[in-house]
């Protein structure tokens, strides 16, 4: 994967722990979904595009730090 798509091994490193914490916290999509008004549901949605955009996708590229700041 690294040589194919150009990634480096911290940013794999970062992709790993996001997709582990996504698994881990894949259970709060069903309770935010039951428990909280569409609108605090879009904007976790938001966030979660914001990732998929710049980690997945590179439409976006900004730094990971840049990324936590907006995602808080």
């Amino acid at each position: 994967m690294k040589s194919s798509m150009g990634v480096s091994q911290s940013r794999l490193n970062y992709m790993a722990v996001a997709s582990d914490l996504g698994k881990a916290l894949g259970w709060s999509s069903g309770f935010a979904v039951a428990y909280f008004p569409v609108s605090a549901v879009a904007m976790g949605l938001v966030g979660y595009g914001v990732q998929w955009l710049s980690i997945a996708a590179d439409v976006i590229d900004l730094p990971y730090s840049l990324v936590l700041v907006i995602l808080i």
